[in-house]
């Protein structure tokens, strides 16, 4: 309080000016809650006609340079510093009385001249504010016609300039004269000059330069906020800064020690103009603990254990106990607010939480106004998953939140606008933030947010009527950049008008933002053809790509706009050399083969790009999915005809394999298509071939039966496929020092690793593989599928430590992750030499059994290990389990508890599962084999099921309880020609049948 209010002298700039009204802005403040019962109505207004003035001052700053504001400015910087002796006069009486222990202003020496002071400071003010709005007014009607009607009683006196006889001096003199033509013509077509932009120093929020960035430090109870030491010698990124901003900022909480405060200082220095100030801040905020009633409410919201209706019913409760509880912020000093809207939520939908949002604002009485910068950006702008961000930016716009009233977000803070990102955004259709900031500058306080200038503003709003008067500013267009770095001509790309209408004025057609992409990488985005073709024909850079590498046709081709993508390949073709042409196509090729390829709707664009490709063998890409290199166009085809139209252009690299050692055929069976798949194999590809981890495509497809799924169908017969055609079924990967074989892929353990996301294939499909293995390569190879399955089973049953690198999640290995032998391997085996050995001497005198005596001995060994699985199981089972969420008052703190209770193992639904597949199966087969045959073929799955079910005494009707249950489950996704009730009709047929031996 004891501070002198400055001076400002003529001849100051404008952000000066700013500047020093926003100090005297806060010293009144200060005076009005020194004591808020005296004259307090004189200080709020006065505050608010200061506030007027500052905001008159910003736009001006857009006009800085012209000779009519500057005379403006001058003559109210001389009338302001009479306001300044006067408002030095009241802060020197009351510092005066602060110094002497005064509290009240009755102990004030003659309080009303204090009064009279504030009246005669108030009026100068207001004459201040009303000659800054005419010279206002008169720049708008020189610069912005277009926005003046032509006609009409609006446009009886226009405000003229009347020019001295030197071109270099202009009048004092203001009149008011009738429109004429020439005056006319003169105001609707003023002559351009080069002028200097308008500085902007970082005390002024909108500033949005690298300056402001700032780092981050917390824990529970603390945070720490500060400008990073790189901020000080690092050259500010906004070339209408004037200042510089550094900022630190320590906040500790004391509810850990049972105090409900916490306590947050401050230093801030900002620099500029040759003048620093140091500003400290000191300030204690009400807080309640993490696990305070309201928040621990929120909490078991978030994890699913209550509904939005016991959230309303538990903070009615609270409120009607605690007004306060809209002002409540927990330890990290965030509110009910921002704890309701996390960055994604994959239990409640958007709109149950703008409910509760509507509930909190509406009938509690909580504000967004005071949310920090971060709000925006982190529970608005950059939400994920399945939340529409359009919904929850108009609900908290509409619930009173102003971007104004935060600092603007800096770059460096957004996150980036990687390839993840940019598809996930892409599918709310706002990809680049145009709909999201066009609803901030349609709010009636988000007039600069961001850096966004009024040509921005224009653009976002689609007005072509406003544009054109505001290209023809003196300020440069280079200039014109938000805090992404975004120029008008980049928001314009949804609109080929504005297009032209900003190319014509001059814009860089090859602007970048901060991510590097330009207007051309927008539209292609966007999938705006003509405003590519638009941009093309102007001169836009075909080749520029932004910070990933990725070109306009490559953001193109992620957004799936492949009109656009042929199009312009076309287009730029006869203008660039062959060279650079196969990098676009490639880059075009890189986003299709980015998408997956599930849907068979890109085929004719796939091909049609392969047939642009000079040499089809040499395009390879990256595969971000497995982390290889080296994959050729094979390896993404998702039909014949795509590897038909490869073939034809003459690729040659079916058997080429990539860094891991796949060829395309590994990739080809990921699709599950028999008819490519065969192609493949018809035209040479090695069936046998093993990638770097030794592993072979058999088992890759095993794999894919570990679950019920509708092509489980398909599945089977790529398997049938590969047994039909020989592969190696004996060989082994190099997981461990034995290898691991096929019948490591089937689950013996029953579920032992159930609690790793991969198992084992159930043991029933084992029998389908036997089954196959009999039928397509005859009974002494069958019989030896079956001794490596009982050596893995009694493996298991003697208890011999699983040596695999993946320690029981068996099928790991057959989804690319093995790798060497663990170091412990070799010693494991050592200590368990005698099981080994144990287990070696089993195997001998089994070998010597017959075929059906080694399947009801496996069969029945496989029963004995699931027993000894339940009895551990229940044995573990102490009849308690713990709750999801538990709080811990005494720290402060939430536990998050998964439910790891293993479930009893049992065979019912892998059993029913497959004897779903094998009834269809059969059905498939009418068309295919004769019909004793195909009888054949079920009735031994049949038995050889029905002995499994004896086994593990399981009922038929327990059986095809589980079948409907699975077949309800699975009933959208079933075949076309799959019939339910046919299915389980025929199962209960033939299970009667077969005590007469006559299966239908």
């Amino acid at each position: 309080m004891a501070e002198v209010v400055g001076v400002v002298s003529a001849g100051v700039g404008i952000a000066a000016f700013i500047v020093q009204i926003t100090g005297n802005i806060s010293r009144l403040q200060e005076i009005r809650d020194y004591n808020q019962h005296k004259a307090g109505d004189e200080i709020g207004f006065l505050v608010r006609r200061l506030e007027f003035l500052r905001n008159v001052l910003l736009p001006l700053q857009l006009y800085e340079g012209n000779p009519v504001v500057d005379l403006a400015i001058k003559n109210c910087q001389l009338e302001y510093s009479r306001v300044d002796g006067i408002l030095q006069r009241v802060a020197q009486t009351i510092s005066r009385a602060q110094n002497n222990g005064s509290k009240r202003w009755k102990s004030l020496a003659k309080p009303p001249e204090i009064r009279k002071d504030l009246n005669i400071a108030k009026e100068r003010i207001t004459g201040v504010v009303a000659d800054l709005t005419c010279s206002f007014t008169l720049v708008l009607h020189q610069t912005v016609p277009s926005q003046i009607p032509a006609t009409g009683a609006q446009n009886n006196n226009r405000i003229t300039e009347i020019e001295s006889a030197s071109d270099n001096e202009v009048s004092d003199v203001l009149a008011v004269a009738k429109p004429t033509e020439s005056n006319v013509r003169t105001v609707v077509a003023p002559e351009k000059t080069t002028r200097p932009f308008r500085r902007k120093p970082c005390s002024v929020r909108h500033c949005h330069c690298s300056c402001h960035i700032t780092g981050n430090s917390s824990g529970r109870f603390w945070g720490f906020e500060y400008t990073p030491f790189s901020a000080f010698w690092r050259y500010c990124d906004n070339a209408q800064c004037s200042a510089r901003r550094y900022r630190w900022n320590l906040r500790i909480a004391l509810t850990q020690y049972g105090i409900p405060l916490t306590v947050i200082t401050g230093l801030e220095l900002v620099s500029g103009a040759g003048k620093y100030s140091l500003r400290p801040a000191l300030s204690v905020q009400q807080t309640v603990k993490y696990t305070s009633p309201g928040f621990e409410a929120l909490k078991c919201f978030h994890h699913g254990l209550l509904e939005a209706q016991d959230v309303k019913r538990r903070f009615l409760e609270l409120y009607r106990a605690d007004p306060s509880l809209k002002n409540h912020v927990n330890p990290a000093g965030r509110g009910y607010v921002q704890e309701l809207l996390p960055r994604s939520s994959l239990i409640h939908s958007i709109t149950t939480e703008l409910q509760l949002l509507d509930f909190f604002i509406s009938e509690l009485g909580m504000s967004l106004e005071n949310q920090g910068p971060d709000f925006l950006v982190d529970h608005v702008l950059c939400i994920y998953g399945s939340w529409d961000r359009k919904s929850l930016l108009d609900a908290v716009l509409e619930y009173g939140f102003d971007p104004d009233g935060a600092d603007s977000p800096v770059f460096e803070n957004f996150p980036g606008l990687s390839h993840h990102s940019f598809w996930a955004f892409y599918k709310f259709n706002d990809p680049f933030y145009f709909k999201s900031f066009a609803m901030i500058v349609n709010n009636v306080t988000g007039t600069g947010f961001g850096g966004l200038t009024p040509l921005h503003q224009a653009v976002l709003q689609r007005s072509v009527q406003t544009a054109p008067s505001l290209v023809s500013r003196p300020t440069a267009a280079a200039n014109e950049k938000n805090f992404l770095g975004q120029t008008p001509l980049h928001l314009a790309a949804p609109s080929l008008e504005l297009i032209s209408i900003l190319c014509e004025s001059g814009h860089d057609v090859d602007a970048q933002d901060k991510w590097g992409a330009t207007p051309l990488i927008y539209a292609g985005a966007l999938g705006n053809t003509e405003a590519v073709q638009f941009l093309i024909a102007h001169g836009a850079n075909v080749s520029i790509t932004d910070s990933e590498g990725e070109g306009f046709l490559g953001y193109a081709s992620r957004a799936g706009n492949w009109d656009l993508v042929l199009d312009a390949l076309e287009a730029i073709r006869p203008h660039c050399s062959p060279e650079d042409f196969q990098h676009h196509v490639y880059g075009s090729l890189t986003g299709l083969v980015w998408l997956g390829r599930h849907t068979e709707e890109t085929t004719t664009y796939f091909i049609a790009l392969v047939e642009l490709c000079d040499n089809v063998d040499d395009v390879l890409f990256y595969d971000g999915t497995t982390w290889t290199v080296n994959n050729n166009l094979l390896h993404y085809v998702s039909n014949c005809e795509e590897a038909e139209a490869l073939v034809r252009c003459g690729f040659t690299g079916l058997n080429q394999p990539n860094s891991a050692g796949e060829t395309p055929i590994f990739s080809i069976i990921r699709r599950l298509d028999a008819t490519l798949f065969r192609f493949l194999l018809d035209r040479g590809a090695n069936i046998n071939h093993v990638n770097s981890h030794g592993q072979s495509i058999l088992l890759r497809l095993i794999n894919r039966v570990r679950s019920f799924h509708s092509d489980l169908w398909s599945a089977m017969d790529l398997i049938k496929a590969c047994v039909s055609e020989k592969v190696d079924i004996f060989s082994s990967d190099n997981c461990c020092p034995g290898g691991c074989f096929v019948s490591s892929m089937f689950d013996v353990s029953f579920g032992e690793s159930t609690r790793h996301l991969l198992t084992g294939a159930p043991v029933v499909w084992a029998l389908e593989l036997l089954s196959l293995v009999e039928e397509k390569r005859g009974p002494e190879e069958t019989q030896q599928v079956l001794l490596s399955l009982l050596h893995a089973t009694w493996a298991q049953k003697i208890g011999i430590t699983s040596v695999c690198c993946h320690r029981g999640a068996r099928t790991a290995c057959s989804i690319g992750g093995g790798s060497s032998a663990p170091e412990y391997a070799l010693e494991i085996l050592e200590k368990e030499e005698e099981l080994i050995e144990e287990l070696n001497k089993k195997m001998c005198t089994l070998s010597s059994d017959s075929f059906e005596i080694l399947r009801t001995n496996w069969l029945l060994l496989l029963k004995k290990i699931l027993d000894d699985r339940f009895k551990k199981i229940e044995e573990s089972f102490h009849g308690t389990s713990r709750p999801r969420l538990e709080v811990d008052y005494k720290n402060d703190t939430f536990v998050s508890h998964y439910d790891n209770t293993e479930i009893p193992p049992s065979l019912l639904t892998p059993i029913a599962e497959y004897l779903i597949w094998m009834e269809h199966e059969y059905v498939r087969r009418k068309t295919k084999i004769g019909g004793s045959e195909r009888k054949a073929w079920y009735v031994k799955r049949l038995l050889w099921v029905v002995e499994l079910m004896q086994v593990m005494e399981l009922s038929a009707d327990e059986v095809v309880s589980g079948m409907q249950k699975q077949l309800d489950y699975w009933e959208d996704l079933l075949p076309d020609d799959f019939d339910s009730q046919r299915v389980i009709n025929h199962f209960l047929g033939s299970m009667r049948a077969i005590d007469s031996t006559v299966v239908k």
